[in-house]
């Protein structure tokens, strides 16, 4: 498993012959919809489309020199869907970087087009199945062994922390299955006067369809606390882009304030650590208590 940063980049001429051999390998037509080996004429002629579509877009992913695989998406009649697929060049598989290429570029995607999204998967098709389950895609149908598989968009909203909210954020607190600053739940009092004080350069509540799921804080020290009461990667990712589009890093103080933000996470909350490892969110340090 690599810890260095995947690229995400549109395709481009150069990459016709390599999608074409990743297309004819024979691992990837035995999990294909339509198996059948491609011609490089035919390829052609779909990829010099692709690349001018309004309706496909294509991201290929780098590792270092080394491109690791396509990954499509293809927008539905209506433009409120787009079928997404992804095909790794083989010499990436088990490698541990299909989950993280294909989150990222999902995430590029929603950045411009706040669409839901659909994969197809073959019955046998395992690997893929898990693949998309742990990004949150949901089985909806099932026609002759091919899955339908759907992610819902969902934009979350972000309300700013007034004192009004110290009953909601004490009902999220208690709720918290991990933390980092409270290893016991504080009194009401105690709770209410952190509220009244305010800690933070940043702090809001996070709310999805009308529900608060969780909080999020920027501290002045560039830090960046999530707490979600049930990460799933849809959410982070709505979180790491609303932090991302509203506020830059303040300036660096040495050995104090770092340049970039920095996210804590609780030793023990291995799945916001795993979702945002996919989300390409790699880890700087391990704190550790003494």
């Amino acid at each position: 498993m690599s810890d260095k940063k995947i690229k995400i980049r549109c395709a481009e001429a150069k990459d016709c012959e390599d999608i074409l051999a990743w297309r004819n390998d024979s691992l990837t037509r035995s999990m294909s919809v339509d198996g059948s080996i491609i011609s490089l004429t035919a390829h052609r002629v779909w990829f010099e489309r692709s690349l001018i579509s309004l309706s496909r877009n294509l991201y290929v992913g780098e590792l270092g020199a080394s491109k690791i695989g396509v990954c499509i998406f293809d927008f539905k009649a209506d433009r409120t869907a787009a079928q997404v697929s992804i095909n790794m060049n083989p010499e990436s598989r088990g490698c541990g970087l299909g989950k993280r290429f294909l989150s990222i570029s999902i995430e590029r995607f929603l950045q411009h087009n706040r669409h839901h999204l659909l994969a197809e998967i073959k019955s046998e098709n395992i690997a893929s199945m898990k693949l998309f389950k742990f990004l949150g895609f949901r089985p909806i149908s099932n026609k002759g062994g091919l899955f339908t598989l759907t992610r819902p968009f969902q934009e979350l909203v972000f309300k700013e922390i007034g004192i009004e909210d110290t009953q909601v954020l004490f009902a999220l607190l208690k709720r918290r299955a991990h933390s980092i600053s409270n290893e016991k739940l504080p009194t009401r009092e105690e709770h209410s006067a952190f509220v009244k004080a305010h800690p933070y350069q940043y702090w809001a509540i996070v709310m999805e369809n009308g529900y608060a799921i969780g909080t999020i804080y920027v501290k002045k020290d560039n830090s960046i606390g999530i707490n979600l009461l049930e990460p799933t990667m849809h959410r982070l990712t709505e979180v790491l882009r609303h932090i991302r589009e509203n506020f830059i890093p303040i300036k660096e103080v040495k050995s104090v304030v770092p340049p970039y933000f920095y996210i804590n996470v609780p030793h023990d909350n291995h799945k916001l650590r795993d979702l945002l490892f996919s989300l390409d969110v790699l880890p700087i340090q391990i704190s550790y208590k003494i």
